[in-house]
């Protein structure tokens, strides 16, 4: 099995944008999000658009801590596609990622769940 955290900018834009928010609606509370998703999430409501080199330092250091970061630069970056034909992604749709549409859709589910359990605000 084979994790691909970081597959493309749109894909990029909805993993952060629904996470945090689903976090939120989650109820946990704003300390105990993960500063990567708070950073991520802040860096999208700029406006800034994500770099090549912004998505290769964010898969370098998926996993790691502020203080254990590594430099991209650093890293030998091999170019040889695994993922053949055969591979089914669960997570990646066979069209391009559509953000607006994804986040959309996420507050559409979510204003439906709350006028159902509430009868609307």
């Amino acid at each position: 099995m084979a994790h691909v955290p970081i597959r493309s900018a749109g894909q990029y834009t909805s993993k952060f944008s629904v996470g945090y928010l689903s976090r939120l609606l989650a109820g946990v509370p704003e300390s105990d999000i993960d500063l990567r998703w708070k950073r991520e999430y802040a860096a999208i409501l700029s406006g800034a658009k994500p770099t090549v080199d912004d998505l290769e330092a964010l898969v370098a250091n998926y996993d790691a801590r502020d203080a254990e970061r590594t430099d991209p630069a650093a890293i030998r970056w091999i170019d040889d596609p695994f993922l053949a034909e055969e591979f089914a992604l669960r997570y990646t749709p066979a069209t391009p990622v559509n953000p607006l549409a994804r986040i959309l859709g996420f507050g559409e589910r979510v204003a439906a769940e709350i006028a159902r359990t509430t009868g609307g605000l």
